[in-house]
């Protein structure tokens, strides 16, 4: 949030109850690895419909195996859902990942949200928002704390900054 804020990945999907499948849109992660796939995971678990991409095939083909849709490079993540985390490791990976030759920012739609989850420098950070809100793309900076099984059991904490209409938008 504007402040920062604290966002319980798992209250949120609580809040939802029974009706999650119904109501929660689908949600595309690139980068599956220990964090990603930990949130992949509790999502598929949730009966949210999950769209992945990794490049290392082996993760994407274990969440396959649970429900989630693989894409083979960021840009086919684009449309599927509006919704998408980027949950890698460096803001050149971030970089890649949305203005590679691949990338998935100009498949991006007016209105998505990206949440980025490294935990990259504010100026990092700042620059990639403000590219997103050139085309009308919401971002959500959330670094994750709490580690894979967390993220799996749907306990990890993110450590959210952003507008607080986007942050709102996106609880429940």
């Amino acid at each position: 949030r504007a402040g920062g804020g604290h966002f319980d990945v798992d209250r949120a999907l609580q809040a939802v109850g029974a009706v999650v499948t119904a109501t929660w849109p689908p949600v595309a992660i690139v980068g599956v690895g220990n964090m990603g796939g930990g949130m992949a995971r509790r999502l598929l678990a949730q009966g949210v419909e999950v769209h992945v991409c990794d490049i290392d095939a082996d993760k994407t083909q274990a969440l396959q195996a649970l429900g989630a849709h693989v894409a083979a490079i960021p840009a086919q993540l684009g449309g599927v859902a509006h919704f998408l985390i980027v949950c890698v490791v460096t803001a050149a990976q971030v970089q890649e990942v949305l203005w590679g030759d691949q990338g998935l920012a100009a498949q991006l739609q007016a209105g998505d949200t990206v949440m980025l989850c490294p935990t990259i420098a504010p100026d990092d950070t700042e620059a990639v928002a403000a590219r997103l809100a050139a085309q009308g793309v919401a971002t959500l900076d959330a670094p994750m704390s709490g580690g894979p099984e967390r993220a799996a059991l749907g306990t990890m904490s993110l450590m959210v900054a952003g507008a607080d209409a986007v942050f709102e938008r996106h609880q429940a």
